[in-house]
């Protein structure tokens, strides 16, 4: 067996429960949540490489976002009964981000903070591209987003806290 099918296998079985979990959620409906979290699968496959560690939050956070935005489709695409954004509350989150016990430098929280106050269309393609390092080409086919969307995105989301960051009195 592939190391990237034994990390991929690790990372279902690890969170399938929660993948699981969200996208009934979103979709009140078992079966489509099952085939969100299996329509998942091959998006991860591509960015396997973002994920170092199938135990972290961090992998958490990825497949939870990742399950989150083929369920959106999902409903975009069929006209699934929808589910407003205000009435989701996972299972995993607390007042603690996810994110933020990786991130240790102050400035970094700062930044941090900034982007996950923004809107989801920027805030997702930051955290994507600034903190997994993926290209914009990666993005687009992880969020299924056109890529001269999600260049958009990342160019607005980038002013955006650039000028968060300056009105925090943050000038580079």
């Amino acid at each position: 067996m592939s190391k990237e099918i034994e990390k991929m296998t690790a990372i279902y079985e690890k969170h399938k429960n929660t993948m699981y979990a969200v996208a009934l959620k979103i979709l009140k409906n078992p079966q489509d949540a099952e085939d969100a979290v299996h329509n998942t699968i091959p998006p991860i496959m591509r960015n396997l490489d973002a994920i170092k560690d199938v135990d972290s939050k961090d992998c958490i956070y990825y497949v939870t976002m990742a399950v989150k935005h083929m369920s959106f489709n999902m409903i975009r695409d069929r006209h699934i009964q929808t589910v407003s954004l205000s009435d989701i509350e996972y299972e995993f989150a607390s007042d603690e981000n996810i994110a933020e016990s990786v991130i240790i430098d102050e400035s970094c929280k700062i930044i941090y903070q900034n982007i996950k106050s923004m809107p989801a269309e920027y805030r997702d393609v930051l955290i994507l591209h600034l903190y997994y390092e993926l290209s914009t080409s990666q993005i687009s086919d992880f969020l299924n987003r056109k890529h001269g969307t999600v260049k958009s995105q990342l160019t607005r989301g980038k002013k955006l806290l650039k000028a968060r960051l300056k009105e925090d009195g943050y000038e580079r």
